[in-house]
């Protein structure tokens, strides 16, 4: 009977061990800054779940937890975020540490620089780092995608005649000029043909306080290039080297010179309008496109497939950059060259007396900078205009044929 009984008492406490663990927790708190002031809009969340709360206006908080071992996550932005175990405890007192690394961080705003913490405009930044990880023919499509507010469009895709079209919150007239100011290192220029690699970040001013200090001329928001300089330390050497393959992303289908000639005869015929082309005509168009004809024959009867004949599959592109970086006290430099190859989707139809493919542009950007600031840059860029007197020249025969 004794034994009995202590099994009984060992299974009842157990089951309180257990409906304890697993019993919901009540727990409140305050959550402020180093300085003392409550937070507002803190998150606080309980970890792994959806389960979450924010502070009020007073920095208090009450969540309803699953058990005594949650955990609760307080966040919030430009704040180190905190984990903390509920345990025993349901009040807390949270004190919630400044993101030094996150407001510190260097802003372009205007004619010089603030620590992010100061900037009350409406800044976007984008980094060196961010530039690379899109392997793009130009920066104006590297930076595609990566700033809010930002929308690029791109009007042409010829090699060496890609750049977009930029607009900062969209289009502000549709009259005037509605691109943004770009100033690269505070000069007014463009800078679609700079090296990726010798780019060390770019701003974004998109609202009046932002670009204030530029009157009417930031009316349509400022874009703010900040290139690389040297630094004090041993030289370093970087080698970037990219390749990109372009694919048509539609073909069109288009008709064969026979059923281009049968269709246009019945459609004739159903307006009552004299016919075109005879039966004999039409039986050499038909062979034609079973290739039956040669000679004069297949030039008064073609049958050609201009898509294949001015169109490739597949174009490559490679890119080939190498810096040095460095300096002493007394001078500090970073120069770099680059040599870019973009091919296109037009076959080689002509060659210019230096062996340029009327299909590709090759460019080659070195450029140097010294402790002062100077920066020099020479852009050589080749670019055969052969496509358009090609392509007039083909649509002229076409003409001619039909």
């Amino acid at each position: 009977m004794k034994k009995l009984l202590q099994k009984a008492l060992l299974l009842a406490s157990m089951m309180l061990v257990t409906v304890s663990a697993f019993a919901q927790v009540r727990v409140t708190g305050v959550v402020k800054d180093q300085a003392g002031e409550p937070i507002i809009g803190a998150a606080v969340m309980e970890l792994g779940t959806t389960n979450g709360q924010l502070t009020d206006l007073d920095g208090n908080f009450t969540i309803t937890v699953s058990n005594s071992s949650a955990v609760l996550q307080i966040s919030y932005v430009g704040f180190v975020t905190q984990e903390i175990p509920v345990g025993t405890r349901t009040t807390l007192n949270i004190t919630l540490e400044e993101d030094r690394e996150l407001l510190e961080e260097v802003v372009v705003v205007g004619y010089g620089q603030q620590k992010k913490e100061s900037v009350i405009g409406a800044i976007s930044q984008v980094s060196n780092k961010d530039l690379l990880a899109t392997p793009a023919a130009n920066v104006s499509q590297a930076i595609a995608g990566k700033i809010p507010g930002l929308i690029t469009t791109q009007l042409s895709g010829a090699p060496g005649a890609d750049d977009t079209e930029i607009n900062i919150r969209g289009r502000a007239t549709f009259t005037g000029e509605s691109s943004p100011l770009i100033l690269v290192d505070g000069i007014e220029r463009s800078f679609s043909q700079i090296a990726p690699d010798d780019i060390e970040s770019i701003s974004v001013l998109k609202d009046a306080s932002a670009t204030a200090v530029y009157g009417v001329r930031g009316a349509n928001g400022v874009i703010l290039i900040t290139t690389k300089r040297g630094q004090l330390q041993t030289p370093q050497v970087s080698l970037t080297a990219s390749a990109q393959l372009q694919t048509p992303t539609r073909k069109n289908t288009i008709l064969n010179s026979y059923d281009s000639v049968v269709l246009l005869e019945e459609a004739l015929a159903n307006d009552g309008l004299p016919s075109q082309y005879n039966a004999n005509d039409i039986a050499m168009y038909k062979k034609s496109v079973d290739g039956q004809l040669s000679g004069i024959d297949a030039l008064l009867y073609p049958n050609t497939d201009w898509y294949n004949e001015l169109l490739t599959n597949r174009a490559f592109s490679q890119r080939y950059t190498l810096g040095i970086r460095g300096g002493t006290e007394r001078m500090r430099y970073y120069t770099s060259g680059e040599v870019y190859n973009q091919g296109g989707m037009i076959k080689n139809l002509s060659n210019d007396k230096y062996n340029n493919p009327s299909s590709k542009a090759s460019c080659s950007r070195p450029s140097t900078t010294i402790r002062d600031g100077s920066s020099l840059y020479l852009t050589r860029l080749t670019l055969e205009k052969a496509i358009q007197r090609s392509s007039m020249q083909v649509l002229h025969s076409i003409r001619t044929t039909l």
